[in-house]
């Protein structure tokens, strides 16, 4: 149970990585929740959590469970995770002293006629999104499979999505309620908190892993 927990505060962390800087996702959500409310917000978050289990179901098509048994996975958890983990800790932490999050949310996003439709298309054609996935997401669901298993697993993608929620969701029911921009301060507290958790994590996956070989 204390694996499962972890795995899910694990999963939340992480999840929290891929959403907490600023990208056309992140803008788009908060130009939606100006124009539509916290409806359109929804949609937005509903869209960002389709199209993450699309990729997550692509996944484990892809006989996710061999690929997990195989030692080099374990070289690629702990090399390429471990060394991303590090590097987008870093710079979350550097970026979170001098972030601007939004200048100006007219016309820095494509229009749709429905924001979940739009969710969909800023998702799907934002190559960070891959990019998270290929280097994070995998890595770290792999780390999670370590803890226990697919119980470990489902509590990665279950603190992976309420993240998701916690995070977009908050900002959109922020602006919604009439608060056109964020408070800095508690989006560089969250920025650090982040960084260093990603920081510490990428060390210790190229410690329990990198050192077996």
């Amino acid at each position: 149970m204390e694996a499962v927990l972890g795995a899910v505060t694990f999963g939340f962390m992480i999840g929290l990585s891929g959403i907490v800087p600023p990208g056309p996702v992140f803008v788009y959500l908060l130009q939606q929740s100006l124009q539509r409310g916290l409806k359109g917000g929804f949609y937005v978050i509903l869209a960002s959590a389709v199209v993450g289990i699309t990729i997550l179901l692509l996944i484990i098509q892809t006989s996710i469970g061999i690929i997990f048994s195989s030692p080099l996975f374990d070289l690629y958890i702990g090399f390429i995770g471990g060394i991303s983990l590090l590097i987008l800790g870093v710079l979350i932490f550097r970026s979170s002293f001098n972030s601007s999050l939004i200048q100006d949310l007219n016309g820095t996003t494509p229009s749709f006629s429905h924001p979940f439709v739009g969710g969909l298309v800023v998702n799907a054609l934002n190559p960070q999104v891959y990019l998270w996935w290929l280097v994070i997401g995998i890595p770290s669901l792999g780390f999670a499979n370590d803890l226990s298993g697919v119980s470990g697993i489902y509590g990665w993608v279950v603190g992976v999505y309420l993240s998701l929620l916690t995070w977009y969701g908050g900002i959109s029911y922020m602006v919604s309620r009439g608060r056109q921009y964020i408070p800095h301060k508690a989006i560089i507290v969250i920025s650090l908190l982040s960084g260093i958790f990603l920081i510490l994590s990428g060390v210790y996956l190229l410690a329990r892993y990198t050192m077996k070989f």
